[in-house]
């Protein structure tokens, strides 16, 4: 009755114009979520006058409802409740929300843990384990499922957790952990932050669990993962003309709103959500909490327009053999007389049938492929000569977790030449697989130069804004297109572009060479390529790539007309900035070891090089010293490996503190070894830095009763110094201190040795 009532409403409102519906999930009240979206339908409203938009706040059954029966043009919606929209009733995202949040707009959120700051015995994901837990609700995406899939990324079963629900609100979990009500606390991110700003908790009480770092993207704090905001998804059946109108109305609304306070909403371009795909499929939540089962139909469902027309040709052919045989049969024998390679696979992956074709393709007989694994007889390489392993193998995978796959892959003649196919594999109900090829050489060779081509140019597009003019040399008026008023700032046509007011724009110190470039181009008739800066409706300089030619000639010859592109630089820029940035902390986290935090083997080695070859070069003096934790598995072996990793932290912090000069170097070397460079410095200074070393391990009174040495944690330490003239090569030094090292080792350990000129 309740969806009865609702159809008919919508009815109603349709019968009043060219109505566009937008539902929008309510997870407040109603009444609050029309009052808040009511301004987005009045701006649609006046920006697309030819539609009438009209916002219909929604519960969850009422969305699934009226996107089942067609009733509404878009969604708006959380990021979880998309995918399952989505996946069942195949809406599409067009645009991805943003929020205006501290003075920046963010696009993704993500999953927070955390616990007292007090709680000495919680510090890794692994220390969760039966632990009180408490959450906002078990379908909130940031509150629950995002750390859920974070732990079963790191083997953390769910099962194995003691977890409560509260209910919204998240301060509600915040007040639980403090008040020791809970250990450990999920909740969505930036909620720690925004309880901080209204002064109702103390983030200094708080710690982080498996912390993520921060980025100027999303500078709040982070435990998981992140994932894009609520998407705006259009029905199947909405057109592509209203959505493109409704999806540059919202972009252009936020490319003008200048005025930005804390809350605002704002829409980018649509997101990519496959991760939440990933995470809803790996815990089972809906639409994938059941398992799909594959039918005949589905194969159907996979197969080209080609193989259709020979299967109603054979089903027309074969009629009265169709009544007298199980489907299973006919498939198979449609199957074996298709123009394509096809076989059948057990559940162990051994061949059960095989056409024709596939037997001409590969060259082998019959005989030699059936009851044979066909990932050992013509799938077991690759073309670089690497051997294939069956757990990669895509019918393998198939059979195992009767997902269809399909792309490119290779296989291998009976005369050993490997080639390129194209696979479609499907799962049949028999446990095993059947496998549909095609060997695509001619066609790879064929296309290559094209899709390489065509990937360049995409790539070029993709990373570039483009904008079209005309200028008329006759008169001196030029058209742009709404691409150029955007790209500094302005609406479509939001002033009459002339030559005059081109220049005017244009940066002083590009402003005679500009003239003088067009001046001789206008004159030989050719094409031109020209970079300079035009200002920005904020006041900023915006460089252009300007490019153009004369089209249009007077009977004299005379040119009377040029066009052309401008193209974005500034874009460009922005992302060569952004791949060097990442690609600069990509090489630092490579030189840094995850669990101590300082230099590794890898820092090390590139150090030790530079460091000891500036020493040669300057004539100074050089020591390097090697040291490790006395009887450091005896301790691992009976206080655990997470007590050994904390004391590798702790040795590490305090061997780092020692070192004061900003040349001197400490690496984890591996395990519990550490290895130290100290530049320009005499063997009496190098012995008393390595004897502070030795002693500042001993000060921190760490408890080993298990140690042959002392009762608490100690080092041993042997270094090697050569003087400033010295002609030792670095392998020779490093060798000389690692003997010195088993020397300190033999000398009773806790101390220091040198083995030095």
């Amino acid at each position: 009755m309740k969806f009865i009532f609702f159809i008919l409403i919508l009815s109603i409102v349709y019968l009043e114009g060219s109505e566009v519906k937008i539902g929008i999930l309510a997870f407040r009240s109603k009444s609050i979520t029309l009052q808040e979206w009511t301004p987005t339908a009045q701006y649609l409203n006046q920006t697309i006058p030819e539609y009438h938009f009209t916002i219909l706040p929604l519960t969850y059954p009422e969305i699934n409802d009226a996107v089942k029966h067609d009733a509404l043009d878009f969604i708006i919606t959380n990021s979880g409740h998309y995918v399952f929209l989505e996946k069942n009733y195949k809406i599409s995202r067009i645009a991805t929300m943003m929020k205006f949040k501290n003075g920046q707009w963010i696009d993704r959120f993500g999953g927070v843990i955390f616990t007292r700051k007090n709680s000495l015995n919680i510090n890794t994901l692994d220390d969760l384990i039966d632990k009180n837990i408490m959450a906002v609700d078990p379908e909130s995406l940031g509150g629950y499922a995002s750390q859920i899939y974070e732990l079963k990324q790191h083997k953390i079963d769910s099962k194995d957790l003691q977890i409560n629900f509260t209910g919204m609100p998240h301060s509600k979990v915040v007040e639980n952990v403090l008040n020791s009500k809970a250990d450990v606390g999920f909740v969505r991110t930036d909620v720690l932050e925004m309880m901080a700003q209204k002064r109702e908790i103390d983030l200094n009480q708080l710690k982080l669990i498996n912390a993520k770092k921060n980025t100027s993207e999303f500078p709040y704090l982070l435990s998981t993962s992140l994932y894009p905001e609520w998407p705006l998804a259009q029905m199947p059946n909405t057109s592509k003309k209203l959505s493109n109108k409704v999806v540059i109305a919202l972009l252009e609304q936020f490319a003008q709103n200048n005025k930005t306070v804390d809350g605002d909403i704002g829409w980018t371009t649509p997101l990519v959500y496959d991760d939440i795909h990933k995470m809803f499929q790996a815990l089972r939540l809906p639409p994938y909490d059941q398992i799909e089962q594959f039918t005949y139909v589905d194969i159907w469902q996979y197969y080209k327009t080609d193989i259709l027309i020979v299967f109603f040709t054979f089903l027309i052919i074969t009629f009265y053999y169709i009544k007298e045989q199980r489907r299973k049969k006919f498939v198979e024998s449609l199957l074996s007389n298709m123009g394509e390679g096809v076989y059948g696979v057990d559940q162990d992956g051994n061949c059960t049938w095989i056409n024709q074709k596939a037997l001409e393709i590969l060259g082998f007989s019959e005989n030699e492929i059936l009851y044979n694994n066909q990932h050992a007889v013509f799938h077991h390489h690759r073309p670089s000569g690497d051997a294939y392993e069956i757990i990669e193998c895509p019918i393998y995978l198939t059979i195992k977790d009767r997902k269809h796959r399909e792309g490119e892959e290779y296989f291998i003649k009976k005369d050993g030449s490997i080639f390129p196919v194209f696979l479609t594999v499907a799962p049949t109900s028999n446990g095993g697989s059947i496998v549909i090829f095609r060997d695509i050489t001619e066609e790879k060779l064929a296309h290559d130069e094209l899709t390489q081509t065509k990937q360049q140019l995409e790539v070029t597009i993709s990373a570039s804004r483009i904008g079209l003019w005309e200028f008329d040399l006759s008169n001196g008026t030029v058209i742009w297109d709404s691409h150029c008023y955007e790209m500094l700032g302005y609406k479509n046509n939001e002033f009459e572009m002339s030559y005059k007011k081109w220049l005017e724009m244009m940066h002083p110190d590009d402003l005679q060479p500009i003239q003088d470039e067009l001046k001789e181009q206008i004159s030989n008739g050719n094409a031109f390529i020209i970079e300079f800066r035009l200002k920005h409706m904020n006041g900023s300089w915006f460089w252009i790539d300007g490019r153009g030619q004369i089209i249009a000639y007077d009977q004299d010859g005379t040119p009377i007309k040029m066009a052309g592109i401008h193209i974005d630089k500034n874009r460009q820029k922005e992302i060569e900035f952004d791949l060097k940035l990442k690609s600069q902390m990509l090489e630092k986290l490579s030189m840094y070891d995850g669990l101590t935090q300082i230099p590794n083997r890898r820092y090390f080695d590139q150090s030790f090089n530079v460091k000891y070859q500036e020493a040669k070069d300057d004539h100074k003096s050089f020591a390097i010293m090697m040291l490790d934790i006395d009887y450091f598995k005896l301790y691992n072996d009976n206080y655990g490996h997470i007590m050994g990793d904390n004391v590798l932290k702790q040795v590490a912090i305090t061997l780092q503190a020692v070192l004061k000069r900003p040349t001197d170097v400490i690496a984890r070397y591996g395990g519990e070894e550490f290895v130290v460079i100290v530049k320009d410095c005499d063997k009496h200074g190098a012995t008393q830095v390595a004897n502070s070393l030795v002693k500042s391990v001993s000060a921190l009174n760490i408890p080993h009763k298990y140690s042959k040495v002392s009762g608490i944690i100690t080092i041993s330490l042997g270094f090697a110094w050569m003087n400033n003239h010295s002609k030792i090569e670095k392998e020779e030094l490093l060798k000389m201190a690692d003997s010195a090292l088993y020397q300190a080792k033999a000398n009773g350990r806790n101390c220091v040795s040198t083995n030095s000129e």
